[in-house]
């Protein structure tokens, strides 16, 4: 959630940033909707449900006893 506030500002100042930087050369406008927020917010919290899901199942498979007697 902290990511999602931080995030959406830095990187709605950031195109802004670029989209002055290269004015010059395009012609472009900064146009972001309530549907842009939405789908990066989904979109993030889908990748890391992901992510995490992926590795809750890898560590299931551990052996916790053997992991703990090796030496490394």
């Amino acid at each position: 959630m902290i990511g999602i506030l931080i995030g959406l500002p830095a990187g709605v100042g950031v195109l802004q940033y670029l989209l002055t930087a290269l004015a010059s050369e395009y012609e472009m406008k900064l146009t972001l909707g309530p549907a842009t927020y939405l789908l990066s917010i989904l979109l993030t919290f889908g990748v890391s449900l992901i992510v995490g899901l992926m590795v809750a199942r890898k560590n299931r498979s551990i052996d916790m006893v053997a992991a703990l007697k090796t030496e490394e």
